[in-house]
C-alpha cells in the first residue's frame, strides 16, 4: 500500500510539472506572436503614415503616404511648375532630379490652360478630383509622360512613386 501512494504522489508530481511545462510553453508562443503582431502593425502604420511635401512658396504641401521622401525642384522658366521626385529615385539615377515623378501645376483664376479654350474654372467644375482648389490658385498633380533613367531600377521605382502621387492631394499649410 506505501509503494502505491508513492506511485500516486510521483504520477500527481509528474502532471504538475507537465501541466506547468505545457503552460509555459503555451504561454511563450503567445507572447512571441503577439510580439510579431505588434512589430508588423508598427511598421505597416509608419509607412502609411501620412507624410508631407511643403512646397512653402505656395503656402501648400502635398499629403501622400507610403515609405518614400518626396522632394521637389522648381522651375526658373515657369515659376507656376515644381517638379516632383524622391531621394531614392535620385541616388538611383540623377536625371530623375528634375521632375522624374511628376510636377504639380498652379494656375491662377481666370488662367487658360493649354490647349485651351476652356478656364481654369471651367476645368476645376468638370474635373473635380483633378484639380484642388486653395485660395485664388488651383492646383494640379501630373506624372511624368515617360521614363526618366534607363536603369531598369530606377524605372521600377518610378512606377511605384507613380501610385504613391496618384493618390496624393494638395492642401493648404494649416
Amino acid at each position: 500500500m506505501d509503494k502505491q501512494k508513492g506511485f500516486s504522489m510521483h504520477l500527481l508530481l509528474f502532471t504538475a510539472v507537465l501541466l506547468c511545462v505545457i503552460g509555459f510553453a503555451g504561454w511563450y508562443v503567445w507572447h512571441s506572436q503577439q510580439a510579431i503582431s505588434q512589430a508588423n502593425s508598427q511598421s505597416t502604420s509608419a509607412a502609411s503614415a501620412t507624410k508631407y511635401l511643403v512646397i512653402q512658396a505656395w503656402a501648400v504641401r502635398l499629403a501622400y503616404s507610403g515609405q518614400y521622401k518626396l522632394t521637389y525642384t522648381t522651375n526658373l522658366n515657369n515659376p507656376s511648375v515644381v517638379g516632383i521626385t524622391s531621394a531614392q529615385l535620385i541616388e538611383l539615377d540623377r536625371q530623375c532630379e528634375d521632375g522624374g515623378v511628376g510636377t504639380i501645376e498652379r494656375f491662377g483664376r481666370g488662367s487658360v490652360p493649354a490647349p485651351g479654350p476652356e478656364t481654369i474654372e471651367q476645368l476645376a467644375a468638370e474635373h473635380p478630383s483633378t484639380y484642388t482648389h486653395i485660395g485664388a490658385y488651383y492646383y494640379t498633380i501630373q506624372r511624368s509622360r515617360a521614363a526618366c533613367s534607363t536603369n531598369p531600377e530606377a524605372q521600377s521605382l518610378q512606377i511605384k512613386l507613380f501610385n504613391v502621387i496618384d493618390h496624393a492631394r494638395v492642401a493648404y499649410i494649416p
